[in-house]
């Protein structure tokens, strides 16, 4: 008897809610007959045109919409939850959360999360969060996707796992592999290349910035390496990546560097450089490591050429099975023991370069 009053209770109660949702649709579809977005309370979708709202969810801005699978309503001032899909004709207000894809026909405020894709056509102003990729047009916050991100401007900054692409004015972008801007106004930060029509503060490997600064020299430090090294960069930051052959008898034959410069005095015919960078230099079997920072005064020679050379300081360390690592230079510290060598040291570094 119980049971059958709690059903009986639990049924009058479902009625209850879905008339007072029935009633609040009803004056709704009376009042879109010329076809303009209204708001609505609630919009539930099972899947596109299988809706609580029937035909007028396309015109329907509603504060709550639900969709089990996916659904296509106008657009939302509020809350929207997809189990797979949301796609809004018009503008996107507060928050959209989707499975696998979000996809608004105008205008984003606030913030979009999807399993996989976001894409908002017009502008967005918030932030979107994928597992994959976002894309957008004109974006005043920040953009974070496990892969790739695109926006026509950026006006904060982009976050992926592989690729930012920003085709007009840029903010910070950082990403794993490549960055993509136009006119950057923040810091550009990729594991391996930046490109840019102008970024002041590229921090990569390569950095193809349109009015940068590239170079490529021959150089040689104290541990008797001669090199082969580009840099490339902007008015301020730039990468460092060498590779170079060690003369000597210590089976240590071939290097390979990268780092990070900075330029603190740039005038027509001097300049001043501080770089810090890693080498690695190796016999294919085992490794030796070395951390330097150096300080690069260079003087150029008509408009293209210059030589330059300054004072390093070193840190050196080796593989554990390796004990006849010598220590060049200037040697300020030395530890050799069963697993390990570590070694600091002072050292010089020129060479000559040609710069564009």
């Amino acid at each position: 008897m119980m049971t059958t009053n709690i059903l009986s209770t639990s049924r009058s109660a479902l009625f209850i809610i879905l008339s007072a949702i029935l009633i609040q649709v009803k004056p709704i579809q009376a009042q879109s007959a010329d076809r303009r977005d209204t708001i609505h309370p609630v919009q539930i979708s099972f899947v596109p045109g299988l809706s609580i709202l029937g035909n007028e969810s396309a015109h329907a801005v509603s504060r709550f919409s639900l969709n089990i699978i996916g659904g296509y309503t106008g657009g939302v001032a509020g809350l929207e939850l997809g189990g797979v899909f949301n796609i809004n004709r018009s503008d996107v207000r507060n928050v959209q959360l989707a499975g696998v894809f979000n996809r608004v026909g105008n205008t984003l405020y606030g913030v979009q999360a999807a399993g996989v894709i976001n894409q908002v056509a017009s502008s967005m102003s918030g932030i979107q969060l994928a597992g994959a990729a976002n894309r957008s047009g004109e974006v005043h916050g920040a953009q974070f996707a496990g892969v790739v991100n695109l926006a026509r401007s950026v006006r904060g900054a982009q976050f992926a796992g592989a690729v930012n692409i920003a085709r007009g004015e840029t903010g910070s972008q950082i990403a794993g592999v490549v960055n993509v801007g136009k006119n950057v106004k923040g810091v550009q930060l990729a594991g391996l290349l930046n490109i840019a029509d102008s970024s002041d503060y590229p921090v990569g490997l390569i950095n193809l910035i349109r009015n940068g600064q590239k170079s490529m020299a021959v150089e040689v430090d104290e541990t008797g390496t001669a090199s082969l090294v580009f840099r490339s960069g902007g008015r301020v930051l730039y990468g460092v990546l060498g590779i170079g052959y060690r003369f000597g008898n210590d089976g240590y034959d071939y290097a390979l560097e990268g780092g990070l410069g900075a330029r603190l005095v740039s005038k027509s015919r001097f300049s001043l450089n501080v770089e810090a960078v890693q080498r690695t230099t190796t016999d294919f079997d085992t490794y030796t490591h070395m951390a330097s920072l150096k300080i690069l005064p260079a003087f150029r020679f008509g408009n293209h050429l210059e030589i330059f050379g300054g004072p390093t300081a070193n840190v050196s360390y080796a593989d554990d099975d390796v004990v006849s690592m010598d220590a060049p230079g200037w040697v300020w510290y030395r530890h050799g023991g069963d697993h390990d060598v570590r070694s600091m040291h002072g050292g010089l570094i020129g060479g000559i370069r040609y710069v564009w």
